[in-house]
């Protein structure tokens, strides 16, 4: 069944004429397209996107370094090693190593500062540019007047498919509506229940990161195979981080700062911009290379990401009141 893109946004509740980002410069006659990949909950940057040699932070060295990696209480079976893609400068943890075969199109961003470590305010601060995109929840989404418009079973296969609202399903369905041209944003939920302070994070937060990963690296293979990664930009990202040690509990607490990749169009490619410190403090970074500084520079915040990523799409949006960075930007 062939599906216009009017048909769509009628269906998802957008209307014949709806823009799906609520910002100029992104309508129906613009080629670039942004998908906004959330992890919900609050991720561990430290099993992924902002991780530590385990040689050199010890866990038994956590006074001292501020940091407790905490890996050996992980479950059996999980990975725990370091890896490091070939060719480019970003550094994984065990958990986000499905990302490593796209670090060439990628640019890992750590340090950036969260001003609330609530789920709704710190949501509320890190995603105002998705107010607008098409919301894809479930494969259901895709029925168009009644009629079910499937994610095939060889989507199914690859994306790995577990139920209709799994964040793989998701991200099979954005792959489904991008290659369709349906509607230029997206916005998916690659995993929620990140929220563990306490033992369960040994068990639940490696494994929802994993999947995650897992599906945002498959979607990024379509992109790729489709010739399509180079007017794509998909940005993921949680609403915070998490502590940097284990708490008496055996879980982290919420932490007060982020992490976020960026993949394909408009962004820097296998670079690391921004980093923290003792305790996972964010720190200042040079606007321009977005390496961290210890006098002068910036802070990175979410309107300033959110800010970057979209005049790297050709869009202004006063309503982030904050200006883009050259680091961010390619």
């Amino acid at each position: 069944m062939t599906i216009s893109r009017r048909r769509f946004l009628e269906t998802v509740g957008l209307g014949a004429g709806a823009v799906a980002l609520s910002v100029p410069g992104l309508g129906p006659r613009s080629t670039r397209r942004l998908v906004f990949a959330h992890v919900a909950g609050g991720w561990d940057t430290l099993l992924s996107l902002d991780p530590r040699d385990p040689q050199a932070f010890a866990d038994a060295d956590a006074r001292r370094t501020g940091i407790e990696l905490g890996w050996s209480r992980l479950a059996p079976g999980l990975p725990r090693g370091l890896v490091r893609p070939a060719g480019s400068d970003i550094v994984l943890g065990p958990m986000a190593a499905a990302l490593a075969r796209h670090c060439d199109e990628a640019c890992v961003v750590n340090g950036i500062s969260v001003a609330a470590d609530d789920h709704v305010a710190a949501a509320r601060a890190f995603v105002p540019a998705a107010d607008g995109a098409v919301r894809l929840a479930s494969i259901d989404d895709l029925a168009v007047h009644g009629d079910p418009v499937e994610v095939d079973a060889a989507a199914s296969r690859r994306y790995r498919v577990r139920h209709a609202r799994a964040g793989e399903a998701q991200a099979a369905m954005a792959a489904r509506v991008l290659r369709d041209d349906l509607a230029p944003c997206l916005s998916i939920q690659l995993a929620t229940g990140l929220d563990t302070h306490a033992e369960e994070w040994a068990t639940v937060q490696p494994r929802r990161q994993i999947e995650a990963f897992e599906a945002v690296a498959t979607l990024v293979d379509d992109l790729r195979r489709e010739g399509s990664l180079d007017r794509t930009t998909v940005v993921v990202f949680s609403e915070f981080g998490r502590a940097a040690r284990l708490n008496a509990r055996g879980g982290r607490d919420h932490g007060r700062h982020a992490s976020a990749v960026l993949i394909g169009a408009g962004v820097p490619h296998g670079r690391v911009v921004g980093g923290t410190g003792d305790g996972l403090r964010p720190l200042p970074v040079d606007p321009r290379s977005g390496r961290p500084v210890h006098a002068g520079g910036v802070s990175l915040t979410p309107e300033r990401l959110w800010a970057s990523v979209l005049a790297g799409a050709g869009v202004r949006c006063s309503a982030l009141a904050a200006e883009p960075l050259g680091c961010l930007m390619a």
